[in-house]
C-alpha cells in the first residue's frame, strides 16, 4: 500500500467480511433499546464503508477498526457470533496494515 490504497484483491476480501458483519448485525437479537441502538449504529457504519466502493481509504478503516475493538468487548458475552465476526474484520484490517 505504497500510495495508501488497498489492493483490489484485498479490497474484495475486506468487502466480503464487511458484508458478513452487516448480515450478522442485522440478525443479532437486541434485548434492550441501548443494545439495539448500538447494533443499528454499527450496521450503519459498516454500510457506509461498503457504500464507499472504490474509496475504501485506510484512514476510514483505522477509525472503524478502533470502533470495532470497543464493540467486540461489549458484545462478547451477549452476542458471541457477532463478536467472532467483529474479530475477523479486525484481523483482516490488521492484515492490511490498518
Amino acid at each position: 500500500m505504497v500510495d495508501g490504497s488497498i489492493p483490489p484483491e484485498e479490497r474484495h476480501k475486506l468487502r466480503a467480511i464487511l458484508e458478513q458483519l452487516k448480515d450478522e448485525l442485522e440478525h443479532a437479537p437486541a434485548e434492550d433499546g441501548p443494545t439495539r441502538e448500538r447494533l443499528e449504529t454499527l450496521a450503519r457504519e459498516t454500510q457506509d464503508l461498503l457504500d464507499e466502493e472504490g474509496e475504501l481509504s485506510p484512514e476510514a478503516h483505522k477509525v472503524f477498526n478502533s470502533r470495532l475493538s470497543q464493540e467486540m468487548a461489549h458484545f462478547e458475552g451477549s452476542h458471541p457470533d457477532l463478536a467472532y465476526v467483529i474479530a475477523q474484520v479486525i484481523e483482516t484490517l490488521s492484515g492490511l496494515g490498518i
